[in-house]
């Protein structure tokens, strides 16, 4: 009997632990998001495909980066929060939407033009 106790005990830890991570999980993803969309275009409104776009979130500071696609549009899924978002490409200057202030479940488009010239990175 003791076998079977000690893989009955070890099967309801596991158990717990799957419970306890599907809860976070759930829970994380629970919080409301909105859809941001961010098109980088050049001076002339041509579209830049593999743009680095970077969030970071005001509050905490945080960062994401992520590339923009053929069409120069990358859509990102955030929380309530205030962001800055910053565009750059080579050949380009970066360019910034300095308080973009999220509030789920509106959905935000944002234009970033890109400027010639050297990139900076002091933002």
């Amino acid at each position: 009997m003791k076998p079977l106790f000690k893989s009955s005990l070890i099967i309801y830890v596991v158990l717990g632990f799957t419970a306890l991570a599907l809860s976070q999980q759930s829970s994380s993803s629970e919080q409301p998001q909105s859809e941001v969309s961010v098109t980088v275009t050049d001076a002339k409104g041509a579209r830049v495909p593999g743009a680095e776009v970077t969030v970071r979130c005001l509050s905490t500071g945080s960062t994401a980066h992520e590339r923009t696609n053929d069409k120069g549009q990358v859509v990102l899924k955030l929380p309530k929060e205030e962001y800055s978002i910053t565009a750059t490409a080579p050949g380009f200057t970066w360019t910034e939407a300095a308080k973009v202030r999220v509030q789920p479940p509106a959905p935000i488009h944002l234009s970033l033009e890109l400027h010639p010239g050297e990139k900076h990175t002091d933002y």
